[in-house]
């Protein structure tokens, strides 16, 4: 019987101080600007395809400035 109740105590204390370790541990994640793998990959695949966006619009637009600067050469002669 005693000993019964000591282990369920020893899991209760265990159980608190694992608590405590998590929250203390994601505390000073948060305070360190720490992120998660998955949400640095998350991060990591939404930047990509930006940087993919944003070269596809360079392109275009070096294709709109031709094109236009072609036209006005055209329209001067």
């Amino acid at each position: 019987m005693i000993s019964r109740i000591l282990l369920e105590e020893i899991r209760n204390i265990r159980k608190e101080i694992e608590d405590k370790v998590k929250f203390i541990v994601s505390k000073q994640m948060e305070r360190l600007q720490i992120v998660s793998k998955e949400e640095y990959e998350v991060q990591s695949e939404i930047l990509s395809n930006i940087v993919k966006k944003v070269s596809n619009m360079e392109k275009r637009i070096r294709d709109l400035e031709r094109k236009t600067l072609k036209n006005s050469k055209i329209k001067k002669k």
